[in-house]
């Protein structure tokens, strides 16, 4: 069975590093690039650029790249007032009641007729 070039490619780096526990087409594959020259000079250029790479050296950068932290300022803490500490607390508290009465399903009228508060469990089916 013959193989094609753009098979071929796809398996060059099996080739190019000469991987152990490759497929059984290994010695397909290298009679193939023994005959072609356009697969035989692609692995002389896949080579080629191995090479180039573990030759080539990391280098510093000419300059750093990061910008240097500004030194730490201790700053004091405000004390806040008692009256802002209240109101926090007091949103959060009506935040919570008005989630409760929402997972409760309460229903609230004001009318001529007066105030009425009434929750369900269930939600009432329309009809």
């Amino acid at each position: 069975m013959a193989m094609r070039c753009d098979e071929i490619r796809e398996q060059l780096v099996e080739l190019l590093y000469n991987e152990r526990g490759t497929s059984p087409a290994s010695a397909e594959l290298q009679a193939h690039v023994d005959s072609c020259p356009s697969c035989r000079l692609e692995l002389a250029e896949l080579q080629a650029a191995r090479n180039w790479l573990q030759v080539w050296k990391d280098e510093p950068p000419l300059r750093s790249l990061a910008f240097p932290a500004p030194p730490a300022r201790v700053v004091p803490m405000r004390p806040r007032s008692p009256a802002l500490r209240w109101a926090q607390y007091a949103a959060v508290a009506a935040l919570l009641l008005l989630g409760f009465l929402a997972l409760a399903n309460a229903e609230i009228t004001w009318n001529k007729e007066g105030f009425a508060f009434r929750t369900r469990i269930l939600p009432v089916p329309s009809s």
